[in-house]
């Protein structure tokens, strides 16, 4: 069970657009084999310097495509391959 949901993670890919045409696509097996592996990584540094994870603790694994400029006007979308995840949008003025 654990292997199937690391294999799945590692599959998730992102595309992103902007105005309705596609400026980049990214794989989560580009962050550290896959986030659970990020997320592992993590955990082994903080164990070092003698931390743990809190609740409420927010973290962020990477991304999956290269940052973008944002400029005024503009009509930003991801759409998530791979996972029961809605995309996002963002419009920015």
């Amino acid at each position: 069970e654990i292997a199937d949901t690391w294999q799945a993670m590692a599959s998730i890919s992102l595309t992103l657009s902007l105005d309705g045409k596609q400026v980049a696509q990214g794989e989560a097996s580009i962050v550290l084999d896959n986030p659970v592996c990020a997320l592992g990584h993590l955990v082994e540094h903080l164990a070092l310097i003698d931390r743990q994870l809190q609740a409420g603790d927010v973290i962020t694994t990477g991304t999956l495509t290269d940052a973008q400029v944002l400029s005024p006007d503009q009509t930003w979308r991801s759409t998530i391959h791979g996972a029961a995840l809605d995309g996002l949008q963002l419009r920015t003025r």
